[in-house]
This record gives C-alpha cells, sequence and structure tokens, in this order.
C-alpha cells in the first residue's frame, strides 16, 4: 500500500547519533568570480549617503570607501559583533553623519544592557535627551489615541507570553472601556485586572479552565508588574510625552533601559514605544 509504504516518519533526537569525526573531509570554500560591491567614488558631500567605512574585500581592507543611501539604511544595515570590536563607535559615527545631513531627522537610540553608555552619545554630541528607566520623563502611554486596540492586545497578550484566546478577550475588554467610558484606564495594572474579571465572568468556561487561565494571568502579570516603574511608565495621559517633541523636531533621544531588570518589562515597555511611534509618526520610507 502506497500510504503504508511511504508514511512519514519521525525521528526523536535521542534516536540520532550528533557526534560527528573530527576527520570528516570538508569541501575547499569557492570564490565567487564577482562579489556584489559597489566600487562607485563617495563623495562626502552627497546630502543623501552616508560612508560605511573602508571596503573590507576578500579579508583585505581596501581604500574604497562604501556609502550607502540613507533611506536604504532600515532595509541593509545590521551592526553585530563581540563586545569590544566597536560597534556603539561605528553606530555613533552613523548616526553623526544622519544628524549632520538629515537635520530634521531625530532618533531614539535605545540601551538594554550596558549602564552608562550614553556618555560616549555626549562625547559625540548627538544627542539632546538622555532618559533613565526611572526618570518620569521615561514614558510612554500604552495605548495612544486613534490606535488600533487589536494591535494593544496584540503586543500586550505577546509579551505577557499569554496564549491568542487572551488578545480577544483583551480586546472585549478594551472595546468596553472605549464604548462605557469613552476611554482606557490610566494604569496598564487596571487594564489587566479588568481582563481578570472578564475571565471570571465567563458563564462559557467550566470551572476547571476557568481557574487555570485566572491562575496563569495573575502569575504573569505579577511577573511583569515586579518592577516598580513599568506600571508608571505605561501610564496614558492627555499628552503625548514630553521627549516625543524633541523627537519630531530632529533631536537625539538615549533610552537607557540598562536598570530595568525585567527582561519581560522591558520588552513590553519596547513594544509600547514601538506602537505608539506606528500610530504617531507619518507613515514613510524616506528620511
Amino acid at each position: 500500500d502506497f500510504f503504508e509504504e511511504n508514511h512519514i516518519a519521525f525521528i526523536k533526537p535521542k534516536e540520532f547519533d550528533f557526534i560527528f569525526s573530527e576527520d570528516i573531509p570538508l569541501k575547499k570554500a569557492l570564490w565567487l568570480e564577482d562579489e556584489n560591491v559597489e566600487l562607485k567614488p563617495y563623495d562626502k558631500n552627497d546630502p543623501e549617503k552616508i560612508s560605511l567605512g573602508s571596503l573590507l574585500y576578500r579579508g583585505n581592507l581596501t581604500n574604497h570607501k562604501k556609502a550607502i543611501k540613507i533611506n536604504h539604511m532600515h532595509q541593509r544595515v545590521l551592526i553585530a559583533g563581540n563586545n569590544g570590536v566597536g560597534k556603539t563607535t561605528f553606530i555613533i559615527d552613523q548616526l553623526g553623519q544622519i544628524n549632520s545631513k538629515k537635520h530634521n531627522v531625530g532618533f531614539i537610540y535605545v540601551n538594554t544592557v550596558k549602564p552608562d553608555q550614553d556618555i560616549f552619545f555626549k562625547t559625540g554630541k548627538i544627542i539632546d535627551l538622555s532618559l533613565k528607566w526611572n526618570s518620569p520623563d521615561c514614558h510612554v502611554p500604552y495605548y495612544t489615541q486613534n490606535g488600533n486596540i487589536y494591535d494593544t492586545a496584540r503586543y500586550i497578550i505577546a509579551q505577557l507570553g499569554l496564549k491568542n484566546f487572551f488578545e480577544s478577550n483583551l480586546v472585549e475588554v478594551l472595546d468596553f472601556f472605549i464604548k462605557e467610558h469613552g476611554s482606557l484606564p490610566k494604569s496598564i495594572e487596571v487594564l489587566l485586572f479588568n481582563l481578570v474579571k472578564f475571565i471570571e465572568a465567563d458563564t462559557e468556561l467550566d470551572n476547571k479552565t476557568k481557574y487555570r487561565r485566572i491562575s496563569y494571568l495573575k502569575t504573569q502579570i505579577a511577573k511583569i508588574t515586579r518592577d516598580k516603574h513599568i506600571v508608571k511608565n505605561l501610564e496614558l495621559t492627555d499628552t503625548p510625552p514630553k521627549w516625543f517633541s524633541v523627537l519630531m523636531a530632529g533631536g537625539g533621544i538615549f533610552l537607557d533601559l540598562s536598570e530595568c531588570k525585567s527582561r519581560d518589562a522591558q520588552r513590553l515597555f519596547l513594544c509600547a514605544l514601538f506602537n505608539f511611534l506606528k500610530v504617531s509618526l507619518p507613515q514613510t520610507n524616506n528620511l
């Protein structure tokens, strides 16, 4: 029978030998006849391009300067490397070039690990505002007026580590507050405990399922709000955050989240930030 002879067999990890001999011959890497590198002359006065530095060609440093259009940076530039190789210095150089050629373009640099990194940016004179995690101005609303409640529910539930059915529940809670009260709770913690009440009142769930969902939800809420600043930093306000006017004026902002020891709280705050910028900034691919 065809299906019996060709059935899919799943191999478990314990059934596979992951030990490879060190003597296994490997094929020599092939040199490409051409490399996708553009060697056009770079004019440092070109207002639409910035230099990425000297070109490394087949392992050798050359005198050719590699440039990229500023509007292409978000699609084509990845900066990665080990500690101490100069990633921060490189970023500061890139931002400095953009700052000198696009005076109306602001930026936010988010630091999540190393403390006191803002000193390098201050030395480079490219930041206008430095925000610490425990600063009153380190603030972004968890929901933005004219925002999408589905997007809001999606990022909150995702960062709480909850399953999709919680997302539809939270959408209903958000929709209820907007229709009945004209606004959402000021505190995201209050919003989440209203989600708990919503599940408690769900008559379609059996007691065992309801208890399990509520217990897990409360555990995740406690895990996120363990950081004492996250609830305050995500409060809803009647006006945009103070830093937003600096950004819109073409200023540089250093956002230091290194003092936030909860990775979950960091991620929730950053998702709220990206959601806010998505709603508040004009949609364009050009700087």
